[in-house]
C-alpha cells in the first residue's frame, strides 16, 4: 500500500525545529530574548530537558477546543521571528479595533483588515461574503466578542433572554450570560417560556460546537436577535455551512484559536452590519479589556503566512483537498489543505477503533452509528469528536478510566451518556490517546517503536511501552476521496 502523501508532506525535516527538544516537545527560543537560556516546552505527558520522559499514567488529552497539532506547520515556514519594540504600543488606544469606512485608523488595522478579509474571500465562509459588512471589530477572543455582541442587542431593555439550541458550547451560560448579567440564560428546548419574552437573543453556531451539527432554524421566536457564531466555519474542517451564497446576518463572529490555533494570544474579529450595533460592540469591548497589540502584530503574521501558502497575493483560490506531493518545500504545504490532512487522519483511526469496539459510538453530525461517515469526502472533521456510549453510561468517567481527558455531555446541556473529545491536540498526546482507545477496542496498536520515537535521530521517550507491528503503521494510513 502506498505512503499518503499527506502523512509524507507531515513528516517533512522541521525548518528551525530544534531537535533536542525530540519528537515530544517545541523549543521556545522566546526565553533567550528575555535573558533565560532556551528551553523545551513539551507535550503533555512529557517531561525532561528534551522532553524524552513519557508518564505513562498520565491522563492525555485535552478539555478546551483546541487546534495545536497546528505547530508544525508555522514552525516550518521560514518565516522572521515576531519582536515586540518595547518602546512602542505604551498608550491605550482604540481606534485600532474598530475598522469602517470613514475613519482613520493605524497602519496595523489596515493590515488586519485586508488580510482578514482576503482569507475570508479565499475561504468563502462569511453569509453574503464579507464585503457585505462595512464594519470590522477585533476583540480578545470569540467570548468577548459574543459577549459585546450580546450588549449591543439588550443595551437600554429590560426582562431579555438569551438562548441557543442543545446541545451548546457550555460557555455560552456560564461566561457569555453570567448570573447577574442583564440577559436571563434560557435553553431554547423551553419555547414556552421564550415566546413570552419580547427580548430574545439567540447563538446560531454553525457549525455547532459539540455535536457538528448544523443549526436549527430559529424559529418563530418574538423579538428575537440573532448572533451568528461561526468560528468553525472554514474549509480546513469540511465543507462551509454559510457562506456568500446565503444572506448577510447582522454579527458573525470569528476568532484564531480555533482555525490558527493560538489560543493564548487572544484575538477574534466580528464582522457586523449595522453601525449603532459596532458602536455599542466598541463600547464593550474598549471597557472590558481590549486585544492587545502585541496579539494583533502576531497574527499580522501568521494571517500573512496563511495566505502566501495558498498563493493569495497572486489571486490564488483555496481549493482544499489538493494532494501534496511528497518531497515538495514545507511552504508549498497550503495551510487549510494540511489541517485538513491532519484532521482526516485522526478522524479514520478513531472510526476504526470505536468500529472494532462495544462502548464507544461517534455521535457527531454525518457519522454513521457504525462509526463510518454517511459521505466520505463530504462529512465534517471538527477539531472535536461527539461521542455517546452505547450503553447509556456515563461517557466522561469511562474515557476517564482510560486515562483519557474528555468534557462532560451535561456541560453542554446533554446527557451524561454523550461527551466530547478533542482530536486536534499536539501529535504526541493524540498517539497516546489513540493507542488507549485501540487497546481498549481490543486492536493490534497501529504506532510501533519507530512511529513513537520520530524521526531518525531524534530520539526516543524513556519508559514507552514498546508496542507490537501488528498495526498498519502512519504511513500506510491513506486518506482517499473515493473511500
Amino acid at each position: 500500500m502506498a505512503p499518503s502523501p499527506w502523512m509524507a508532506a507531515e513528516q517533512m525535516p522541521l525548518y528551525g525545529w530544534s531537535q533536542s527538544c525530540g519528537p515530544h516537545g517545541v523549543p521556545n527560543d522566546e526565553l533567550v530574548i528575555a535573558g533565560l537560556p532556551p528551553a523545551c516546552v513539551c507535550y503533555d505527558c512529557y517531561s525532561g530537558s528534551s522532553c524524552q520522559d513519557l508518564d505513562e499514567d498520565c491522563m492525555a488529552g485535552d478539555k478546551s477546543a483546541i487546534v495545536s497539532m497546528n505547530a508544525p506547520w508555522f514552525v516550518r515556514q521560514r518565516a522572521t521571528p515576531m519582536r515586540v519594540g518595547l518602546g512602542t504600543g505604551m498608550p491605550y488606544r482604540g481606534s485600532d479595533i474598530w475598522v469602517h469606512p470613514g475613519t482613520r485608523t493605524d497602519g496595523l488595522s489596515q493590515l488586519l483588515n485586508s488580510r482578514l478579509r482576503r482569507l475570508h474571500a479565499l475561504c468563502d465562509n462569511v453569509p453574503g461574503g464579507h464585503g457585505a459588512y462595512r464594519h470590522l471589530l477585533i476583540g480578545a477572543g470569540a467570548a468577548q466578542l459574543l459577549s459585546a455582541a450580546l450588549h449591543a442587542q439588550i443595551r437600554g431593555r429590560t426582562g431579555c433572554v438569551a438562548t441557543a439550541a442543545a446541545p451548546y458550547w457550555g460557555p455560552l451560560e456560564q461566561r457569555v450570560v453570567p448570573s447577574g448579567s442583564a440577559a436571563t440564560w434560557m435553553p431554547r428546548f423551553n419555547r414556552s417560556l421564550l415566546a413570552g419574552s419580547s427580548c430574545v437573543v439567540e447563538f446560531v453556531v454553525r457549525p455547532n460546537n459539540p455535536d457538528g451539527a448544523p443549526a436549527a432554524a430559529p424559529g418563530p421566536l418574538p423579538a428575537a436577535a440573532l448572533i451568528h457564531d461561526l468560528v468553525y466555519n472554514w474549509p480546513a474542517y469540511g465543507p462551509v455551512e454559510l457562506s456568500s451564497r446565503d444572506a448577510p446576518v447582522d454579527v458573525s463572529i470569528f476568532t484564531a484559536s480555533k482555525i490558527l490555533g493560538h489560543a493564548s494570544s487572544r484575538f477574534g474579529w466580528a464582522f457586523v452590519r449595522d453601525e449603532s450595533t459596532a458602536r455599542r460592540m466598541y463600547d464593550y469591548i474598549w471597557a472590558n479589556g481590549r486585544c492587545s497589540t502585541d496579539a494583533q502584530l502576531r497574527h499580522a503574521q501568521t494571517l500573512g503566512l496563511v495566505l502566501d501558502s495558498h498563493g493569495a497575493g497572486d489571486g490564488g483560490v483555496l481549493r482544499v483537498g489538493a494532494r501534496v506531493g511528497p518531497g515538495g518545500a514545507p511552504a508549498e504545504v497550503p495551510f487549510m489543505d494540511w489541517m485538513h490532512a491532519q484532521l482526516v487522519s485522526r478522524w479514520d483511526r478513531l472510526a476504526h477503533a470505536f468500529h472494532g469496539g462495544t462502548k464507544l459510538a461517534i455521535a457527531s453530525h454525518g457519522w454513521r452509528d457504525d462509526g463510518s461517515p454517511a459521505d466520505y469526502a463530504s462529512t465534517p472533521r471538527h477539531m472535536f469528536m461527539w461521542l455517546r456510549t452505547r450503553d447509556g453510561s456515563n461517557c466522561e468517567a469511562y474515557l476517564t478510566s482510560l486515562r483519557i481527558k474528555s468534557q462532560a455531555g451535561n456541560f453542554f446541556g446533554a446527557p451524561a451518556s454523550y461527551c466530547r473529545l478533542i482530536v486536534g491536540i499536539d501529535r504526541s498526546t493524540f498517539e497516546l490517546l489513540a493507542e488507549r482507545l485501540e487497546r481498549a477496542a481490543g486492536l493490534s496498536l497501529r504506532s510501533n517503536a519507530t512511529d513513537r520515537a520520530g524521526p531518525a535521530g531524534s530520539g526516543g521517550a524513556h519508559r514507552v511501552r514498546r508496542l507490537g507491528r501488528g498495526g498498519r503503521g502512519w504511513a500506510a494510513r491513506r486518506l482517499r476521496a473515493d473511500h
